[in-house]
């Protein structure tokens, strides 16, 4: 039975969310999900009111492999251009935002170590949770366990050839994680799949995977693949989050 230490939770903020508009960083490259300051200070005090922690941290997050330690935290003019974070330090909610990416929640068994990570299938490939563990490692951590977010679901998720290359030249085992699309050339990918193949290549036994298809659930998760395919507004994030009491 999977079961975070006492000290430790979990929580994955979507539309349901009402005390939030889902946008919880300042992206002034990106119009379309662009938002005032002080609408994303309301919307990160929101989430610190909601899971009783005092400070949030929180990434500009570019697809990378790259990894932060939040020892307080980030504010709105401060927004590290990393997708992972990690932190010893009590009452410091760790957020990472997805629309369709595979978010990665992760605790160390003894409850003195959380790291959150932004698993794109470039940041997954990189190694980023290689380099999270290892960071967190640096802090004591021994033993982990991990949540898997919701994300973009197989069925949802097609993909070119010449994405499905870059994988083969990875590990032939990768075919494991595609299946043919009915378009020639293209795949559909199992993004979640790959993500807890990494995990488990970690020695990381734990997971607990909530299972839903961010692009398949309208009303619950917005999604920018349907975004693209719909022509639905875009304007917000998922934010999941762990925080250590």
């Amino acid at each position: 039975m999977f079961k975070l230490p006492d000290n430790i939770q979990y929580r994955v903020f979507d539309k349901t969310f009402k005390a939030s508009t889902g946008r919880y960083v300042i992206k002034e490259d990106k119009p379309e999900i662009w938002a005032t300051r002080d609408e994303v200070q309301k919307n990160l005090a929101a989430i610190c009111e909601a899971q009783g922690a005092k400070e949030i941290a929180v990434l500009n997050q570019v697809h990378g492999a790259d990894v932060y330690y939040a020892k307080n935290s980030t504010n709105i003019e401060f927004t590290p251009k990393m997708d992972a974070l990690y932190t010893d330090q009590k009452n410091i909610i760790l957020g990472i935002q997805t629309a369709d990416c595979v978010p990665v929640l992760i605790a160390d068994q003894a409850g003195n170590v959380i790291g959150a990570a932004h698993c794109g299938w470039k940041s997954a490939f990189h190694n980023i949770l290689v380099n999270l563990v290892n960071a967190m490692r640096t802090k004591g951590a021994e033993h982990f366990m991990a949540i898997i977010g919701p994300s973009i679901h197989q069925e949802s998720y097609e993909v070119s050839k010449e994405y499905f290359d870059i994988f083969m030249e990875e590990s032939a085992q990768n075919t494991r994680f595609f299946i043919p699309s009915s378009n020639a050339e293209h795949f559909m990918f199992d993004i979640a799949a790959y993500v807890r193949l990494k995990l488990e290549m970690l020695g990381i036994s734990q997971i607990y995977h909530i299972s839903e298809d961010t692009y398949a659930n309208v009303h619950q998760y917005p999604s920018y693949r349907r975004h693209c395919h719909t022509g639905e507004e875009y304007k917000s994030s998922i934010l999941s989050t762990i925080v250590m009491l």
